[in-house]
């Protein structure tokens, strides 16, 4: 909250209200659609602007919450859960062809196949599992906040323990 200067009394007003106490005459309330220059020239602090294009902080949230919303529509929207569910399945096929032995049992330049064969397959699962995949991975996406969540605090209670002895 700023204070302002009436116009008619030259009293100082909160910036917030609709009309001035002390004589009752209305206040011009600033528009969200206000000039920078504007607001630049009305401040009362230092006079120092910062374009949001060249703020590296603003760039770097900016950047990292289209990450997070990239990754949360591929949980819980209902076209892009497909996508992510197809990636899950592939990354747990993949992992499974070299954790067992299998790819390394064999020459080398089969692993291409492998690595097809998963897609492949992870495609044909998406297909068959078409009416439970959006639910499915909604429920995916919060057990694994709430996961994420508890080993948060689980953390921060090790850290506080761990402090306080």
């Amino acid at each position: 909250m700023a204070l302002v200067n009436c116009e008619e009394c030259n009293k100082e007003v909160s910036d917030k209200a609709a009309s001035c106490p002390n004589c009752g005459a209305p206040l011009q309330v600033a528009t969200t659609k206000q000039s920078l220059w504007d607001s630049v020239s009305q401040s009362s602090g230092p006079k120092e602007v910062v374009i949001r294009g060249t703020d590296p902080a603003y760039e770097g949230r900016k950047l990292g919450e289209g990450l997070i919303m990239m990754v949360m529509a591929l949980f819980l929207h209902p076209v892009f859960s497909f996508v992510g569910f197809w990636l899950i399945c592939t990354g747990l096929l993949l992992s499974f062809v070299h954790v067992s032995g299998i790819a390394v049992s064999l020459d080398t330049k089969d692993s291409p196949i492998w690595f097809f064969m998963a897609m492949g397959v992870s495609g044909v699962l998406t297909v068959l599992f078409r009416k439970m995949i959006p639910a499915t991975m909604k429920w995916m996406f919060f057990i694994a906040v709430g996961v994420l969540g508890l080993a948060f605090v689980g953390g921060i209670i090790s850290a506080i323990i761990e402090r306080s002895t």
